[in-house]
């Protein structure tokens, strides 16, 4: 049988015996991720890039909307957060009618002269406490 302190000591010849190993796929883990970070930035850069041109284009075939920028932010915002897997230019599609219903109803809001109650006195049943 096997007593506590020969256990302990087996124990810590095991884990000098394996810590070079661990150190070692520790550091290739690093080396991997810190190899594949230059292209994953590059990935990034392309795919900005390619939405930036994408809106531009938006922009271009849509000019009635350029001046609704905060709108069509908004609502391409809301469409990929609904669709998290859906390309971008499928996106831009499925956005643009919601984003024309939404101008519409912009439009009908009168942003210069904002109504004011006339009547401010409080006519209404509060019920009983």
């Amino acid at each position: 049988m096997v007593t506590e302190e020969e256990l302990e000591q087996i124990v810590s010849v095991v884990i000098e015996r394996i810590k070079p190993f661990i150190v070692e796929c520790m550091n290739k883990a690093s080396e991997t991720a810190l190899l594949a970070l230059p292209e994953v930035q590059r990935q990034q850069i392309l795919m900005q890039e390619s939405k930036r041109k994408m809106v531009t284009e938006f922009y271009e075939n849509h000019k009635d909307l350029q001046t609704h920028k905060p709108i069509v932010s908004t609502v391409i915002e809301q469409v990929m957060s609904d669709n998290p897997g859906l390309e971008y230019k499928a996106m831009l599609e499925k956005a643009e009618p919601i984003i024309r219903e939404r101008v519409k109803m912009a439009g009908q809001l009168s942003m210069t002269k904002p109504e004011k109650p006339t009547d401010l006195s409080f006519k209404s049943n509060p019920g009983v406490l």
